[in-house]
């Protein structure tokens, strides 16, 4: 499996499955209110895409520090997410859409 949407995955609070999906490239977890650590993601090392937009509960992404392939990232409404020191880290990674749903462009 590489594209995986979950958006909107209200019920589910536990997704750490997605721990077993090296070959994950693409992952929308789009307004999944209730998950708060996505760091299970950092056992894939192919994520070029990653949608948490209003998660409201995630407040780290430190571990997008160890996926370098990452190119595409939105945090809209992430309102708990204040460090953002991980983008150094990837490289291939142009531009993210900020809290406020603005293109932020890093390079």
């Amino acid at each position: 499996m590489t594209y995986l949407n979950l958006g909107g995955s209200y019920q589910l609070t536990d997704f750490s499955f997605l721990e077993h999906c090296p070959h994950l490239t693409h992952l929308s977890l789009n307004d999944c209110n209730q998950i708060t650590d996505v760091s299970f993601l950092a056992s894939c090392p192919e994520l070029t895409h990653l949608e948490v937009r209003s998660c409201r509960q995630i407040t780290d992404l430190s571990f997008l520090g160890r996926c370098s392939k990452v190119t595409y990232l939105d945090l809209g409404s992430c309102r708990r997410i204040t460090d953002l020191s991980f983008l150094q880290h990837c490289p291939n990674l142009k531009s993210y859409k900020d809290c406020d749903g603005r293109m932020v462009q890093i390079r």
